[in-house]
């Protein structure tokens, strides 16, 4: 009787030397999973950053553009009315009678 006694204090010894090895495995794999994710995440955050820089680059050239464009606009607009300035208040009187009477209705 007493070596069936040894014999399950055996294979309770091995079950639970294998259950420590597997826990052992199952945090050092999630410590792996856990810097692998860092790793992403620090990569699509580096991502991010640039085209967020790049999106900020382009806004400022753009409204850059769209300034100068209006500047230059502008200036035809005033040599317009200096040129023709009967016409242009005109242009302005009907304009004006245009958006009272749709603002009317």
């Amino acid at each position: 009787m007493a070596s069936v006694k040894d014999t399950a204090d055996n294979v309770t010894t091995d079950i639970e030397t294998q259950l420590k090895q597997l826990r052992d495995d199952l945090a050092a794999l999630a410590s792996t999973v856990a810097a692998a994710g860092s790793d992403k995440a620090d990569g699509y955050k580096a991502r991010v950053g640039e085209m967020a820089s790049n999106v900020k680059d382009a806004s400022v050239t753009a409204i850059h553009n769209l300034r100068e464009e209006l500047k230059g606009l502008e200036g035809k607009m005033e040599a317009r009315v200096r040129d023709r300035p009967v016409q242009s208040l005109g242009i302005a009187v009907a304009a004006g009678f245009a958006l009272a009477l749709l603002c009317r209705r």
